[in-house]
């Protein structure tokens, strides 16, 4: 795993998850996993991670992510 396309897939999951889900990004995202498996710009695997990641609706961020946004406030 880790097509570039899977890595900014990851990525627009991981903000979204961060900054709040809503309904509608979570339909974008998803879409655009399946547009992107169709174009065979990412595997089935990856698109399995992907689809796996978005149904984690109450999971925290990622470890780290809060340190990350710390750090840039200077903190």
């Amino acid at each position: 795993m880790g097509t570039s396309e899977f890595k900014r897939l990851a990525g627009e999951i991981l903000r979204a998850r961060k900054n709040g889900w809503t309904t509608l990004s979570k339909d974008v995202i998803r879409l655009q996993a399946r547009k992107a498996l169709e174009s065979g710009a990412i595997t089935q695997e990856e698109y399995d991670r992907l689809i796996e990641m978005l149904d984690e609706v109450n999971a925290p961020p990622p470890p780290g992510s809060a340190n990350v946004s710390k750090n840039k406030q200077g903190y």
